[in-house]
């Protein structure tokens, strides 16, 4: 203990020259100095002078200097009672032993001055205060090894290290060759292995140590601090991390545990990065050994176009000639069927070893079919094109393929084209080589020149035609994208890439794959949003939407992994039914577009926009009995500037002009989409992306009346409104179109009934749905005994319910739990049993957002009524006012108690559509009491009506009002022109 400018020391150590020498520099510096050669000797002078520092020394002429020094400490801390001092031993880590008593510090001879003024406190330095040095470990959260560049994260990470700890250098080393040693600050080269022999000595002695070096000009001493790469402590070698700080550093016990930590964190860490790289490696060598053609050792055809696609962007920013090369060896299958496909197979590959060994290390070689070789000569100009392909073929000529048995002479016919600046794909470069090469072919000649203009194109017919796409860029069989997703087979190819069937290795199930066109994916501004909104469209979850799973990139590969749904793209159920002389039934077009609309409208509630709603892109689900929404590739947020997308006919005009595109851009590709279910045939046409475009924005449209002459004229308006060319003048949202159509399909569905009143007794309310066995089609309804059916009409009432009458899933599922509650879950368990089109109304699974046939609500009111009390009649009052209790403030937007009675009640007109789609609703008079409401266009049943004066009825009471009466005094259902409803009340 200090006493004034005193300090006090014991020196413990068998070595009697070195404990003198000690002696001798510790009186110089001022200390009060006390001698042992023993701990028993130690322990009654420990007592007296209560020292402030204690060293104890680990070497001596019996070898047991480290067992007296750790008996020393051992004693001292189960002992001693009062104020701890400092203790260090002094030796090499070898000698410090394996005990798990560690000291303060380990000091390593030879101790020089600056060393002994720093421990014993003239030159000490003291760390910062517990609460700073916790919050500075803080940042040790924030470090981290796991980057796709582990020498970069290990560099910041190191850096980063020594601001953390307030030290002069940290160094990290791996368990293996694999991570080099990073260090903070350089060193010079020659003093690098001294600082990587002290920081493995710090290693082995897990303790702060101290050691005199020559490593730094600016001071002699310096202070290690080093913690292993994992959890086995007695472990030699191996990883490490090491804090190195100049002069003498007194790192604190918290420090210490920090560094251990967050080395066995670091640990995990580079095994997994190791591991990752490792597997990263063989995926790798895997994916090459798969892109080469294992007979011919050179580029299979999807290797080689992908390769032509990224030279071609290269070469475009380093301002290089391409050309394109297809080589054809004549008369390779006369070869095959004289000497047989082993020496077929010989000479193919004697052919592709020669044609790869005529060209230069840059130029691509690549199998393009059974017996075609495609070249990319890269950076040659038009005569060294030429020259270098006839180079080649002279070689082949004088190269024939020799065997033992045989002589194969090799004869060649070959297209060479250049590739354009402007040219992305390649694609009209492969059709004018193509179409080279076939000339060639044709006059016996060995090399055809296609050379193309500014255009691209070539100026011959034939060359000019459109490269085959149907064979470009596709994943094999059986490979793994992503790491996670085996590629099973394609399923279709469209303007935005391949769509393949797939497996999610990880969780076992089966997936869609689309593979974005190579030149959509070498735009990384392009990926970059597509990976944004990716993420968007994953956290939707709607039944008519394809769930997107994932988004990633392998290698050149940019790919969506979604939902795989198991059914029939539309545009081939309108297809079969064109050819077939028939049409989809207008209760199946409904469905349709009914779900669609409501996929769109989650879509639009997130700030998205389709913009490529097609029969293509909607698939009708046999096993789930939906339409699905799928390909969101073009997919933008609203008001977002975008490149031109979208199919010509079935997108909206706005989609290729300078027009904003909205929400309404879907609406009109959903109104094309339902133009085409009615008529077979999408409104404008399709084709040259100009000439539709024109035609949208001026020509009339065709009524569909026109091509299918039951159709009433008011789809003809509303299919006019909603493919206007300004798309502020169509409707807003794609659920208002659904709606309109709805009505106006109801038009037909009234003059149908009427004409087969008498021989039909009574309507089914069974939505129909579409069945698809292979590619077939059919319109289904209700086909069950009538004891299933709804009564729907008495000797009293005239009825009038529309199958395309429709009434939200809300009215369902607030009515099981209704009936659950007054009668009972075993009553509505046997209601279920009863009829499985009650069970489907009743499943806890309906969509409360969906619309079903009001028919069902009337057939499960009928049902329910007889074991309610009050019966049918009052049952539906009761379920009308807890709808409009359980709905009313999500649907009007507002607090309904925020404004009154009257305002509340003017406003049924803008969400009465809400909640049926028929049903003109109208105030007729209202005041500070009262209130004259009147429907007209309902659908007609007693029932309905009593649900009404329940939903209205509840109305003013959400607003506040007290004793509310509801009158109905004219009804439909009693042969009046429309239904009215008087209301009163007080407050």
């Amino acid at each position: 203990m200090a006493e004034g400018d005193v300090y006090t020391l014991l020196i413990v150590d068998p070595d009697a020259a070195r404990r003198q020498e000690l002696h001798s520099q510790a009186k110089a510096l001022g200390c009060h100095v006390a001698l042992a050669a023993t701990s028993e000797e130690a322990w009654p002078t420990f007592a007296d002078m209560r020292p402030s520092v204690v060293f104890l020394g680990l070497c001596g002429d019996d070898g047991n200097a480290a067992e007296i020094a750790q008996r020393f400490l051992r004693k001292l801390q189960t002992q001693f009672l009062g104020k701890m001092p400092r203790v260090y031993f002094i030796g090499t880590p070898n000698q410090l032993g394996s005990s798990v008593l560690r000291p303060e510090s380990l000091l390593v001879p030879p101790l020089s001055r600056e060393i002994l003024e720093s421990i014993i406190g003239v030159k000490q330095t003291i760390g910062d205060t517990t609460a700073r040095q916790i919050a500075r470990l803080r940042e040790l959260y924030e470090l981290t090894a796991l980057a796709s560049d582990v020498t970069t994260a290990l560099d910041v990470l190191v850096s980063r290290t020594c601001l953390t700890f307030r030290v002069d250098n940290c160094v990290i080393w791996g368990t293996s060759d694999d991570i080099q040693p990073r260090l903070a600050r350089t060193v010079l080269p020659e003093n690098v292995e001294t600082l990587f022999h002290l920081c493995r000595t710090a290693l082995d002695a897990e303790v702060p140590t101290v050691i005199s070096t020559g490593i730094d000009p600016t001071t002699h001493t310096h202070t290690f601090l080093a913690a292993k790469l994992g959890d086995n402590r007695n472990a030699k070698g191996g990883g490490g991390i090491c804090l190195i700080a100049n002069g003498v550093r007194l790192f604190s016990p918290e420090e210490i545990d920090a560094l251990r930590a967050f080395a066995r964190r670091l640990a995990h860490e580079l095994t997994y990065v190791g591991a990752h790289h490792r597997l990263l490696t063989v995926h790798n060598r895997l994916r090459e050994s798969a892109l080469l053609d294992p007979l011919l050792s050179v580029w299979t055809r999807a290797a080689f176009e992908r390769a032509v696609v990224r030279q071609i962007s290269s070469s475009r920013r380093r301002n290089e000639t391409l050309h394109l090369a297809v080589f054809d060896f004549v008369r390779l299958r006369s070869v095959n069927d004289r000497h047989g496909h082993l020496a077929g197979d010989g000479a193919l590959a004697h052919f592709a070893r020669t044609v790869r060994d005529g060209l230069r290390a840059q130029d691509h070689v690549g199998r393009f079919g059974g017996d075609e070789l495609a070249v990319l000569l890269v950076g040659s100009d038009g005569d060294g094109a030429q020259t270098a392909i006839q180079k080649v073929i002279d070689r082949l000529e004088e190269s024939p393929f020799v065997t033992p048995e045989l002589r194969i002479q090799i004869e060649v016919s070959v297209g060479l084209t250049r590739i354009l600046a402007n040219e992305v794909s390649g694609e009209r470069a492969f059709s004018r080589a193509l179409a080279a090469r076939n000339r060639a072919r044709r006059a016996h000649q060995r090399l055809e020149i296609s050379t193309p203009n500014e255009l691209g194109e070539s100026g011959n017919a034939e060359s000019s035609l459109v490269f085959d796409v149907s064979a470009y860029s596709s994943i094999p069989t059986g490979s793994t994208i992503g790491g996670m997703y085996r590629v099973l087979h394609e399923i279709s190819r469209g303007a935005m890439g391949v769509v393949y069937r797939g497996e999610d290795l990880g969780l076992g199930r089966p997936v869609a794959i689309k593979v974005l066109r190579s030149d959509l994916a070498s735009d990384r501004k392009l990926v970059s949003r597509f990976r944004d909104e990716a993420a968007v469209l994953a956290a939707l979850r709607h039944r008519n939407l394809v769930q997107v799973f994932a988004f990633g990139e392998d290698g050149d590969d940019v790919f969506f992994v979604m939902e795989l749904v198991e059914g029939q793209p539309l545009s081939d159920v309108i297809d079969h039914l064109t050819d077939s002389n028939t049409s989809i039934s207008t209760e199946a077009v409904l469905k349709i577009v009914d779900e669609i609309a409501e996929a769109l409208e989650a879509i639009h509630a997130k700030g998205i926009i389709h913009r490529d709603v097609k029969p293509a892109n909607i698939l009708l689900d046999r096993i789930n009995d939906r339409a699905v929404l799928v390909d969101v590739g073009v997919a933008k947020r609203t008001h977002e500037v975008g490149d031109a997308a979208g199919t010509p006919g079935f997108a909206a005009p706005e989609s290729f002009t300078e027009v904003p595109e909205t929400s309404a851009t879907d609406v009109y590709g959903l109104a094309t989409t339902t133009y085409a279910m009615l008529t077979g045939v999408p409104p404008f046409g399709g084709g040259e992306i100009l000439a539709v475009v024109n035609s949208q924005l001026f020509d009339p449209i065709p009524p569909p009346s026109s091509k299918r002459l039951e159709l009433p004229h008011q789809v003809d308006a509303v299919m006019l409104k909603a493919l206007a060319p300004a798309p502020g003048d169509r409707y807003q949202s794609a659920t208002a179109f659904s709606i309109s159509l709805a009505r106006a399909l109801s038009v037909l569905s009234r003059k149908s009934e009427r004409m087969a009143a008498r021989s039909t007794p009574e309507p089914s309310f069974e939505m129909p749905y579409i069945s698809l066995p292979g590619n077939s089609l059919s319109t289904t309804t209700d086909t069950r005994p009538t004891d299933e059916a709804a009564t729907l009409s008495d000797s009293h009432s005239i009825v009038s319910i529309s199958p395309t009458h429709r009434s939200r899933g809300a009215f369902f599922a607030v009515a099981r739990k209704l009936l659950i509650h007054q009668l009972g879950a075993a009553v509505v368990e046997a209601l279920t049993d009863s009829s499985n089109s009650l069970a489907a109304l009743l499943d806890p699974s309906l969509r409360q957002s969906g619309w079903y046939p009001s028919a069902g609500l009337v057939k499960l009111l009928t049902a329910a009524g007889p074991r309610a009390k009050g019966g049918s009649e009052k049952l539906a009052r009761r379920l009308g006012r807890s709808v409009i209790s359980a709905t009313l403030a999500h649907l009007f937007g507002a607090d309904p108690s925020s404004v009154g009675p009257a305002v509340l009640l003017s406003a049924c007109t803008s969400f009465w559509s809400k909640y049926h789609n028929w049903g003109d609703i109208r105030v007729n008079s209202i005041d500070t009491n009262n209130a004259q409401l009147m429907l007209a266009s309902a659908a007609t049943h007693p029932l309905l009506c009593q649900l009404t004066v329940g939903m209205l009825g509840r109305i003013p009471e959400l607003a506040g009002a007290r004793a509310v009466s509801v009158e109905h005094t004219t009804c439909l259902s009693r042969g009046d022109s429309d239904c009215r409803f008087e209301l009163t009340w007080t407050g």
